[in-house]
């Protein structure tokens, strides 16, 4: 298969825009829905519960159950599938762990109106999912739902 440039330039477009909503994701969770105790659904809502029973950061155990989704992906839909979620599921957690310690440190100035900062968290959240789904990072909604993903309880307008 011979490589050509505009399949590069696509390539490289897909990963960057990709990269950005993992980003805005990262950012719209850590930093405006999880300071407030707020859980949501999909796996970031597990590893969020995880995270207040245990003090385990969110992306620890994001990571390890998308590994265990991904693997049990893998045998049943394939190769083709897996990779871009795997790009998706790895810049996530690195990008929630990187986040987390952030938001941490140094905490959003809406810290006591837990609505508009949800109401933030959720746009961020949601376009960040707009953006990975548009560029294939996942490659269906259904897959995206069970590979951790919230496609519903955090204002992304997918289902």
């Amino acid at each position: 298969m011979k490589i050509t440039r505009d399949a590069v330039w696509h390539t490289t477009k897909d990963y960057s825009i990709i990269t950005l909503g993992l980003i805005l994701y990262a950012v719209g969770f850590c930093g405006f829905i999880l300071p407030h105790g707020v859980i949501t659904g999909g796996l970031a809502g597990i590893a969020a519960l995880i995270f207040f029973k245990t003090g385990i950061p969110v992306a620890y155990s994001f990571y390890t159950l998308n590994i265990i989704l991904l693997s049990i992906a893998y045998r049943i839909v394939g190769r083709g599938f897996v990779l871009k979620t795997i790009y998706g599921a790895s810049g996530l957690s690195l990008f929630m762990l990187i986040a987390q310690m952030f938001f941490k440190s140094h905490p959003v100035f809406l810290e006591h109106d837990i609505l508009l900062s949800c109401i933030i968290g959720a746009v961020l959240c949601g376009v960040g999912t707009g953006l990975a789904f548009t560029h294939s990072a996942f490659k269906n909604r259904a897959s995206a739902v069970h590979l951790g993903i919230d496609c519903g309880g955090n204002g992304a307008p997918f289902l």
